[in-house]
């Protein structure tokens, strides 16, 4: 099995599943890196995370989604209208 990293930018690579993903993220409030981080689990064979582990990857990556992935989402969407410089 592929490592976790490879196994997300495969997964992430394929079409429409980054239209999916951020679908997800924007309308879901769902943190894109867990959710294909569980994915990754259970392909893999060492089962799928409970819920005490889904909330300790969300407090373990909450600090870098607040830094970086949520500015970085208001970038992506500003440069998506009319008002961009």
């Amino acid at each position: 099995m592929k490592s976790p990293e490879q196994f997300v930018r495969t997964v992430y690579a394929r079409s429409g599943v980054a239209a999916a993903c951020l679908r997800l993220q924007d309308h879901a409030d769902l943190d894109v890196v867990v959710l294909l981080w569980a994915l990754w689990r259970a392909m893999a064979g060492v089962g799928a995370p409970d819920a005490a582990r889904i909330d300790a990857a969300k407090q373990r990556t909450g600090p870098w989604r607040t830094a970086v992935v949520q500015p970085l989402r208001g970038v992506r969407r500003a440069m998506k209208t009319d008002d961009w410089p």
